[in-house]
């Protein structure tokens, strides 16, 4: 299977998104969006490798699965979430 086009077309939705999520951050006044901008520019750019993998010929399905798990994890589950915890969104998490 060729991750080609669904890469491209990820990438392209997760740059919007992503520039919309940032000037939320900045407009809140967010503690450190830079760590957080800087996130997303990492994700970016592995997913501008990965494509470039695709099309030389690369299996990139291991690589992809990786990424897209720790993503959901700890950027979704813990990054996006604290932000939302800052927003009043979410209740913060009891710590044990």
């Amino acid at each position: 299977m060729s991750y080609a086009l669904p890469l491209l077309e990820i990438r392209e939705i997760d740059e919007q998104h992503f520039k919309d999520e940032e000037a939320i951050f900045l407009a809140a006044g967010y503690p450190k969006p830079n760590e957080h901008i800087a996130e997303h520019a990492r994700l970016v750019s592995e997913l501008a490798r990965l494509y470039q993998q695709v099309l030389d010929g690369g299996n990139v399905s291991e690589t992809l699965l990786a990424i897209v798990r720790e993503w959901l994890i700890t950027h979704i589950g813990v990054e996006d979430m604290a932000f939302a915890v800052f927003k009043g969104l979410r209740p913060a998490m009891a710590t044990q």
